[in-house]
């Protein structure tokens, strides 16, 4: 019986260390460098010539099939262990998490929009929104693939274009504002509808009806993700990767963090 635990463990640890290295290499590596390192190995007979030269056509018929279910695959090696602490936690145990807490998100959101008009996709929102068009079919190197996820995730759910990764950025805020009414839930602080409102004009909340697009608000919600939900390690370092895989500055908050969180 210790064997069969002990390679459980050792199998499930492979597949999680898999996931990592496979969605920090879709986020963080470009395939044309992937792909120059088969020149002068004996790999590259495998591999046609042509596509070390960076042929869209080609590398788009080998390639993009590759990306996507690598991404896919990862995803979900790294949300099994979220979901399990978030399964186990205690909130999901006592049924703290109602649905008055969604509606009130929603409605938080709503007034919000009313104080603060929504912004349109501008700036580098539309370079994340244009990829989330031609994600894992643009084999150049996009200009900010380091912030790969949200671009990935619209792609995934068919949010794809100007207009629907808009809706998708307002989704990711609502979400966001959802899981901060977790929080104040998780450590029985009562707060006021009121007290919330005055919360969603900061900066970070604010940014996110203003300046929609950014993937900003993802890394907010998988931080309060590992304050009310991550006990274990691998849990956290799942958060911590899908982090960095959504922008590399949060590299530098997770740092911060670390000796709160481990």
């Amino acid at each position: 019986m210790d064997i069969k635990i002990r390679t459980q463990k050792i199998f499930g640890d492979i597949l999680w260390w898999a996931g990592v290295v496979g969605l920090l290499l879709l986020s963080q590596t470009g395939i044309e460098s992937l792909l120059s390192l088969f020149t002068g190995t004996g790999l590259q007979i495998f591999i046609n010539p042509d596509l070390l030269k960076n042929d869209p056509a080609i590398l788009a018929a080998i390639v993009t099939p590759i990306r996507g279910i690598t991404l896919l695959f990862s995803l979900f090696i790294l949300s099994v262990p979220i979901f399990q602490s978030i399964r186990q936690s205690g909130m999901v145990r006592e049924s703290r998490i109602t649905y008055a807490h969604a509606a009130q998100a929603l409605l938080l959101l709503f007034v919000l929009c009313l104080i603060f008009p929504p912004g349109q996709i501008s700036g580098l929102a539309e370079e994340y929104a244009n990829t989330s068009l031609i994600m894992f079919t643009k084999l150049s190197t996009v200009s900010y693939h380091r912030r790969f996820l949200m671009p990935a995730i619209a792609h995934i759910l068919f949010m794809r274009g100007p207009l629907f990764f808009l809706i998708f950025s307002f989704i990711c805020t609502l979400a966001l504002i959802f899981v901060l009414r977790l929080w104040f839930e998780s450590n029985q602080i009562r707060v006021s509808f009121w007290q919330l409102i005055s919360l969603g004009t900061t900066s970070f909340i604010y940014f996110q009806i203003r300046t929609p697009g950014y993937p900003d608000v993802l890394i907010s919600i998988f931080i309060l993700l590992a304050f009310i939900f991550a006990r274990d390690t691998r849990s956290k370092l799942s958060l911590f990767v899908l982090s960095l895989a959504s922008h590399e500055a949060s590299l530098i908050i997770w740092f911060s963090l670390a000796l709160t969180l481990f």
